[in-house]
C-alpha cells in the first residue's frame, strides 16, 4: 500500500481504531445460523441455544433470516425477538428489515385490508416496528380503534427506544393517536411519548406549564436535532426580563430562542448563565452573533479576561469568536482540551503548534490513537477501517479514491461488482461512495437495495456516476410513475438524482409531502465557501421545489376557506402555509408574495427574510409589502427584513434607512448579495454612507467591523484606510471570509500589511486569518511567499486570485498549494498556466503528506502539518472542516 493510502488509513484510524468487521463470505447460513433456523422450526425450548450464542446474534445475516420457518413456535419466537431487540442497533440494516418481513409473513393480512399488527404483535416487534413500510404504518394508524392507541396506553418502553424514528413515521403515529382522541398536549400523555417527543408536532404555545416542562425533560434524551421543537417551546417566551437563573433553567431549549429574543437578553443574564450555555451545542452562527452582541462577550472575554479564563468559561458555541491573537496567549491547552472545542482552521493551527510543543513522550502520542503501521497480511482489518473512514476527506477528482478502491478490490478478491455478495456489500461501507459508473452498472438489483442505506449517506453524485445510479435505481425500483411515497422514503436523498418534472409525476399526497419534508430536514447546506470538488452536500433543489408545490396545492385544496380570491384573482398565501413551507416558500410566485396581507407578512417575516433562494423580483415584491406593513420603518423593522433589504434602491435607503445603527447593519450585513451586482452595490454604498455620517471609519471598533459583514465591501479604499489597524487585526478572521471586489480586497490587504507586516513575514496562522485578502497580493508580493506557506492560503482566497496573477506563481509554489486548495482553482486559473505549471499544480490531486513513524518533538513542531499524526490530530480538531 502506497504512502498516500497510508495517509488516508491513518486519518481513518483516528475514528475507527476499535472497529473490526467480519471478512466476506459466501451467501449462505453459517453453522450457528443454520442450527438456529432448525430450532425455530422445532418445538423444543430455544433458551439454551440463545444463551450459548448471544455473542453471535449481532452477525445474523439477511439471507439466513429469509430461511426461517413460517410455523415457528410462539414461545421461541418471543424469546428470539427479545434477544434480537437487544442487538437491534448493531444488526445490519438488511437483517433488521428481513426480521420484520419474517414476522409479517407469520401474520397474514386480514381480508378487510386492515393491518395485521395487533397489540400483541406490536409488543413482539418492539423496535423492529420501524422497519415497516410507511404505508403499513399508515394502515395501522388509520384503523378505527387502532391497536396503536391501546398499545400506547399500555406501554412506555417501546417509545423510549425508537432512536431511528424519522419525521414521516412520527407524523403517522401522531395522526393515529389523534384519531383515537389521545391528547398529546396533556402532561400524562407527553410522559409516554419517549422518542416521539423529539418530533413533537403540536403547537407548543398551547401547552400548559406542566406539559411544557415534561416535554423539555424528554427532549434531553433525543439523539437527533430537536431545535425546531425548542423553537416552538420558546417562541412565545418574553425573555427580556430573564435573569441568569431563569435563562440557565432553559438549558438546551435556549437554542430555540429567536434572534430578537437573544438580542433582548440582558448582559448580566447571559454572562451569569455561561456555565449552562457552555453545554449547549445547538446555536447557529447567527444565534452566536446575537449572544455576543447581547452580552458584550467579545469585550468581556476576548479583551479584558485572560485567554485561559475565557477557554474555561466561554461556551463552545462561542469559541470560534476568539481571535487567534488572543488564543496564542493561552497556556492551558491540554491534549484533553484539543478535541472538545469547535476550532476553526486558523485557531486549530495555533492549537496544533502549542500541542506539538508539549508532546514529548510515546504516551503523548498514544493519546491520539495514532497507529504507526498496520500488518499488510491482515487486509480485512484495513478494509474495515476504510469502510468507516470519511470519504469526503478526498476530493471527487482525487486519484486516491481510485487507489483506495483498487486496494479494496484486491483485498476482497473481486474484479467486478457483479460478483459481490450481500455480506460483502455491507462490509464495504463508505467505500461504496467511491464507486465509479462501471462498479454501479454491474451491481445486481438486490445488492443495490442492500447498498441504499450507505449510498444515500454519500452526498452528491455527479456526471457519469449520477447517470449510472439513476439508471440502476429505475432498474431496481421500477418506472418512476409506479413509485409510492414508501419508495421515496427508502431512497431518501437519492431521490434528488431525479429532476423536478420526474418527481412531479408522483401522486401528490400528504404522505409524500411528509416524506419529502423529512428528507429535506436532514440536509444542511454548509456555511462559507466550499470548493465544488469537496462539496458533497446533495443538491435537493428538485425535491425542495416539488415539496413546495405539493404543500401549496394540498393547502388550497384542503383549506378552501382560506383561498382568498382577491388581488386580481391571486390565491393569497396565509401564515399557516408559509410556516409549513419554511424555506420552500421560494416556490410562491411573485404575485402571491406581492399580495400578502400586512399581518401575514409581519407574522412570517422571520422566514421570508432569510430565504436565500428568492430571486430579485420576489425580493422586490416582498419589499413592496414590507413598506406597506411598515410605512415608517424603524431600525428594528429594517433589521427584521434581513435579506429583503437588498431589494431597496439607494433612494429608498435615504428615505427609510437614513440613520442606521450597528445592530440593524449586523442583521442585514451577512448576505453576500451586497457585493453581487452594481445595483445592489449602489444600495450598499448608500447604507454605508448613511452609517458613517455618525460613525467615522477611524472610530469603528472590531465588533463594528464584524457586524458590518458584507457591507464592508461597500467601503471605499479611503474609508478602509482610515480604519484602525489594531481593530482590524481583532476582526481579521471574519473579514478574511468576505468575497469583495478586487479594489476593496486590495485596500483591506493594505490594512493587513499595516497590521501584520509584509506578506513575506506573515505566519501560517496570520495567513488563515487574512483569508480572502491574500487574493489581492501582487505578483511581486506572491513571489516573496515561501512554498511551504502556500497550503495555508485559504481556498476562498485561491478562488479569487486573478488568472493574470495566478499564472505568475512558481512551479514550487503551485506544487505546494495543497489538495484542498487545488479543489478551489477555477478553470480560468488553470487555463492561464503553461504545461509545466499545470503538471505541478496537478501534483496536489492526492494527499501530499509524507508518512513518518518518527516521534515529533518540540523542535520539529514546525513540520507538524507534514506528518500522518498531524493529519490525524487535525481531523480530531476539525482542522479540515469545510464549514470553516
Amino acid at each position: 500500500m502506497g504512502q498516500s493510502a497510508l495517509f488516508v488509513l491513518n486519518s481513518a484510524l483516528m475514528f475507527s481504531f476499535c472497529l473490526m468487521m467480519s471478512s466476506a463470505g459466501p451467501k449462505k447460513c453459517t453453522e450457528w445460523e443454520a442450527e438456529l433456523a432448525t430450532k425455530l422450526a422445532a418445538s423444543a425450548d430455544i433458551t439454551p441455544f440463545l444463551s450459548a450464542n448471544t455473542d453471535k446474534l449481532p452477525s445474523l445475516s439477511e439471507s439466513c433470516v429469509k430461511t426461517f420457518s413460517n410455523t415457528t413456535n410462539k414461545a421461541n419466537l418471543m424469546k428470539l425477538m427479545a434477544e434480537l431487540d437487544k442487538v437491534y442497533d448493531i444488526l445490519d440494516a438488511g437483517s433488521r428489515h428481513a426480521v420484520f418481513l419474517w414476522i409479517e409473513q407469520l401474520n397474514p393480512k386480514p381480508a378487510n385490508g386492515s393491518s395485521w399488527m395487533t397489540v400483541e404483535q406490536l409488543a413482539l416487534l418492539d423496535r423492529f416496528l420501524l422497519q415497516a413500510p410507511l404505508s403499513s404504518l399508515k394502515t395501522l394508524a388509520d384503523m378505527e380503534s387502532s391497536p396503536l392507541c391501546a398499545f400506547f396506553n399500555s406501554s412506555n418502553e417501546l417509545w423510549r427506544s425508537l432512536y431511528d424514528l424519522n419525521p414521516a413515521q412520527a407524523n403517522v403515529f401522531f395522526t393515529g393517536l389523534k384519531k383515537c382522541s389521545i391528547d398529546v398536549a396533556k402532561a400524562a400523555n407527553i410522559a409516554k411519548l419517549g422518542q416521539l417527543a423529539c418530533l413533537y408536532p403540536v403547537d407548543a404555545n398551547l401547552l400548559e406549564d406542566s406539559s411544557r416542562n415534561k416535554l423539555l425533560e424528554l427532549l434531553k434524551n433525543c439523539k437527533g436535532d430537536v431545535k425546531n421543537v425548542y423553537q416552538k417551546l420558546t417562541k412565545s417566551m418574553n425573555v427580556m426580563s430573564f435573569n441568569s437563573s431563569q435563562l440557565g433553567e432553559l438549558g438546551d431549549a435556549a437554542a430555540g430562542l429567536g434572534m430578537k429574543q437573544l438580542a433582548s437578553l440582558s448582559k448580566e443574564a447571559v454572562v451569569g448563565s455561561l456555565s449552562t450555555l457552555s453545554k449547549i451545542e445547538g446555536f447557529s452562527k447567527s444565534q452566536k452573533e446575537a449572544l455576543l452582541k447581547a452580552a458584550g462577550v467579545a469585550d468581556i472575554f476576548l479583551k479584558t479576561k485572560s485567554a485561559d479564563e475565557a477557554l474555561s468559561i466561554l461556551p463552545p458555541a462561542l469559541i470560534t469568536e476568539m481571535t487567534t491573537k488572543k488564543l496564542q496567549e493561552a497556556s492551558a491547552l491540554s491534549t484533553e482540551l484539543l478535541g472538545k472545542m469547535p476550532w476553526n482552521k486558523g485557531q486549530a493551527l495555533v492549537v496544533m503548534a502549542k500541542a506539538f510543543s508539549n508532546l514529548k513522550t510515546t504516551e503523548d502520542f498514544k493519546s491520539f490513537k495514532d497507529v504507526e503501521a498496520v500488518p499488510t497480511t491482515n487486509c480485512t482489518f484495513v478494509v474495515s477501517v476504510f469502510a468507516k473512514a470519511e470519504h469526503r476527506l478526498l476530493g471527487k477528482s482525487s486519484k486516491r479514491r481510485e487507489e483506495v478502491l483498487n486496494y479494496i478490490k484486491t483485498c476482497m478478491s473481486f474484479n467486478s461488482t457483479d460478483k459481490l455478495t450481500a455480506n460483502q456489500v455491507n462490509q464495504l461501507g463508505n467505500v461504496l461512495c467511491m464507486f465509479g459508473p462501471a462498479e454501479i452498472d454491474k451491481l445486481s438489483n438486490s445488492n443495490l437495495k442492500e447498498a441504499v442505506d450507505q449510498l444515500r449517506g454519500c452526498g452528491k453524485f455527479e456526471g457519469d456516476v449520477k447517470a449510472s445510479l439513476r439508471t440502476k435505481i429505475i432498474d431496481t425500483y421500477g418506472a418512476f410513475e409506479t413509485w409510492t411515497f414508501d419508495t421515496v422514503n427508502e431512497l431518501q436523498t437519492l431521490a434528488s438524482l431525479f429532476n423536478e418534472s420526474e418527481i412531479n409525476k408522483l401522486s401528490a399526497s400528504v404522505d409524500l409531502k411528509e416524506t419529502l419534508k423529512s428528507i429535506l430536514s436532514h440536509v444542511k447546506e454548509p456555511e462559507g465557501f466550499v470548493p465544488a470538488d469537496v462539496n458533497f452536500t446533495p443538491d435537493v433543489t428538485s425535491l425542495k421545489s416539488s415539496f413546495g408545490k405539493i404543500v401549496i396545492n394540498l393547502f388550497f385544496k384542503v383549506s378552501r376557506r382560506k383561498r382568498a380570491l382577491t388581488c386580481s384573482g391571486i390565491t393569497i398565501p396565509t401564515k399557516d402555509l408559509i410556516l409549513e413551507l419554511g424555506s420552500s416558500s421560494s416556490a410562491l410566485t411573485v404575485d402571491q408574495l406581492g399580495c400578502l396581507s400586512n399581518d401575514t407578512f409581519k407574522e412570517t417575516v422571520d422566514i421570508l427574510g432569510d430565504i436565500t433562494a428568492f430571486p430579485m423580483e420576489k425580493l422586490t415584491a416582498l419589499k413592496t409589502v414590507a413598506l406597506m406593513a411598515y410605512p415608517t420603518p424603524t431600525n428594528n423593522d429594517i433589521a427584521g427584513l434581513k435579506r429583503i433589504t437588498v431589494a431597496f434602491t439607494a433612494a429608498e435607503i435615504n428615505t427609510y434607512f437614513a440613520t442606521p445603527n450597528i445592530d440593524a447593519l449586523a442583521a442585514i450585513g451577512k448576505y453576500q448579495d451586497w457585493s453581487s451586482d452594481a445595483t445592489v452595490a449602489a444600495t450598499a454604498k448608500q447604507i454605508v454612507e448613511n452609517f458613517l455620517k455618525s460613525n467615522a471609519s477611524n472610530t469603528l471598533l472590531s465588533k463594528d467591523l464584524l457586524a458590518l459583514g458584507y457591507l464592508l465591501c461597500a467601503f471605499t479604499p479611503e474609508q478602509i484606510a482610515a480604519v484602525s489597524a489594531a481593530e482590524y487585526s481583532s476582526a481579521a478572521s471574519n473579514i478574511g471570509k468576505l468575497k469583495c471586489s478586487l479594489p476593496v480586497l486590495t485596500a483591506l490587504k493594505n490594512k493587513a500589511v499595516e497590521a501584520f507586516g509584509a506578506p513575506s513575514a506573515w505566519t501560517t496562522v496570520q495567513m488563515q486569518d487574512i483569508g480572502t485578502l491574500t487574493a489581492a497580493l501582487t505578483s511581486a508580493e506572491f513571489s516573496a511567499i515561501s512554498k511551504e506557506k502556500m497550503s495555508y492560503i485559504t481556498p476562498e482566497a485561491v478562488s479569487l486570485i486573478p488568472p493574470a496573477v495566478f499564472q505568475t506563481l512558481t512551479i514550487d509554489q503551485l506544487r505546494f498549494l495543497g489538495t484542498e486548495n487545488l479543489a478551489a482553482v477555477s478553470s480560468q486559473q488553470k487555463a492561464s498556466l503553461d504545461t509545466t505549471k499545470a503538471l505541478a499544480l496537478n501534483e496536489n490531486s492526492g494527499a501530499t503528506v509524507t508518512p513518518t513513524s518518527a516521534p515529533l518533538t518540540s523542535a520539529s513542531a514546525s513540520l507538524a502539518c507534514e506528518s500522518p499524526l498531524a493529519a490525524a490530530i487535525a481531523l480530531a480538531l476539525t482542522l479540515l472542516a469545510l464549514s470553516h
